[in-house]
């Protein structure tokens, strides 16, 4: 990628390139230090496109993951919950299409241990429970800061992959049509406070769902300022590959 003096030009390029394909699923990787401007670039990324028109719909244009989710949850010290807005997309989503055991599972599988999220959606609230089958079961566990990415990784992630798999079905068998004019999946730098052994983990079941993913409409964009991640991205995809275009940047 060419030198640019503005991260909004930055933006454009990227749009740019997603265009340059159509017909084919485009997926970017851009790998990039920390304070650069990634999160502010994803924002510029998670907006209606200017070729849209003015329209008043509701239709959702891009699925993004960056900060802005992670600061929808706030930890309750006193009592050890970790609390979250009830009333957003994000959690309406998780209610309609019923994802908690999903959120559950795929925090499991990455943290490989005892530990396990309990929902209360009537007070906006997940606590965090040891659940070991013995006399270690623990309740309201305070979790660390790299289990946490984890956990709000997980309940974006399962709502991604839900979203893949109503997009790969025929159109008038999807359950439901509000993504059907998804164009971008945004997701900036998941792998914060996180060991190597579970960004690995990340890297590769994010890999898994772009690969599943048939609908050739979905721009995928991912930065990272973590030099693994990135590098299991640029190993996981065939650049040779007719039906998905991949670039990576740095």
């Amino acid at each position: 990628m060419a030198d640019f003096d503005t991260i909004e030009k930055v933006a454009n390029e990227i749009k740019t390139k997603f265009t340059l394909n159509p017909g084919v699923k485009n997926v970017i990787a851009l790998y990039a230090f920390n304070s650069t401007g990634k999160t502010r670039l994803s924002n510029l990324l998670n907006i209606k496109d200017e070729t849209d028109g003015d329209t008043e719909d509701e239709e959702i244009r891009s699925l993004c993951y960056n900060v802005f989710l992670e600061d929808m949850f706030r930890w309750d010290n006193d009592n050890y919950v970790l609390q979250f807005d009830r009333s957003s997309w994000f959690a309406k989503m998780i209610i309609e299409q019923g994802l908690e055991d999903q959120i559950i599972k795929n925090f499991r599988d990455i943290i490989d241990s005892k530990v396990e999220p309990a929902f209360d959606f009537i007070s906006g609230s997940v606590v965090f429970n040891i659940v070991s089958g013995d006399d270690a079961s623990e309740t309201n566990v305070k979790i660390s800061k790299g289990e946490e990415s984890v956990f709000v990784w997980s309940f974006f992630y399962s709502i991604l992959i839900t979203v893949i798999d109503i997009l790969n079905s025929n159109y008038g068998d999807r359950a439901t049509h509000e993504f059907d004019s998804l164009k971008y999946i945004i997701i900036d730098d998941p792998v914060s406070s996180i060991d190597d052994t579970k960004i690995i983990s990340i890297a590769i079941k994010l890999v898994d769902a772009i690969k599943t993913c048939k609908n050739n409409q979905l721009n995928f964009f991912v930065t990272t300022h973590h030099a693994l991640f990135y590098n299991v991205l640029m190993n996981s995809f065939n650049k040779n590959d007719e039906q998905c275009k991949f670039r990576s940047y740095s």
